[in-house]
């Protein structure tokens, strides 16, 4: 890792010095951007699915209204509850739902009012019409979740996070600042073959309510494996 011990003094130095620096120690960046995955992840890594799969949309906050961890309702829609119609303008009203229905209350049936819009776990709006659509994503997600490509709701990282992503081909290294979790999700997208990135550490990892601070991938790993489990 001299790599990242090196980048953390160049923080204060101007844009240009630094460009230089990484252009002249581009040897010693390829050298750990392309070891075993506890230093680099590529596409084909476990850590590397994992994460991508912690960065897709969280669809779990709905899940007592839409039976689906793979995408969330674009709020406001309308629910019917024992013959009352109820509005959710936001997750703020979702919440004092789902905590009023565990208390008892509104404990019919929920029937969804028509048309609405949901969110996928690629960040894609996708508008609803019917209840034969509404089926089609959630077989959709059952199936996602059978071939475990649903999204890791269990952790979030946060941000902002920077990232290192050298390209084989071009023999170039990039660096890039994150600052929100579909930004993270649409970088990882677009990470080819013949490319692997690292993270700047530590990162900071939400769990259960808990901040937990992650140094390395193999950390990474187990804590998102755990989790997830």
């Amino acid at each position: 890792m001299k790599k990242f011990l090196y980048l953390k003094g160049l923080a204060f130095l101007p844009v240009y010095l630094v460009l230089l620096l990484l252009m002249g120690c581009q040897e010693e960046e390829y050298e750990v951007l392309t070891e075993e995955e506890e230093q680099s992840l590529s596409r084909d890594s476990e850590t590397f699915d994992l994460v991508m799969r912690t960065a897709m949309h969280d669809g779990s906050l709905d899940d007592e209204i839409d039976n689906s961890p793979c995408f969330s309702l674009i709020t406001p829609y309308e629910i019917v509850v024992n013959g009352v119609k109820i509005t959710i303008n936001s997750n703020s009203d979702l919440e004092e739902f789902i905590k009023n229905r565990g208390a008892g209350n509104n404990s019919g049936k929920i029937e969804l009012q028509f048309p609405l819009t949901a969110t996928n776990s690629n960040y894609q709006q996708i508008p609803i019409n019917n209840p034969q659509q509404l089926r089609a994503l959630q077989q959709r997600c059952q199936n996602e979740v059978a071939l475990g490509e649903q999204p890791v709701t269990c952790a979030e990282i946060e941000f902002p996070v920077t990232v290192f992503l050298y390209d084989k081909q071009l023999q170039k290294t990039f660096s890039e600042n994150i600052s929100n979790k579909e930004s993270f999700f649409q970088f990882l997208s677009n990470v080819r073959n013949g490319q692997v990135f690292n993270f700047f550490f530590p990162l900071q990892v939400e769990v259960d309510g808990a901040l937990i601070s992650v140094d390395n991938n193999k950390e990474l790993r187990n804590l998102l494996r755990k989790c997830n489990n």
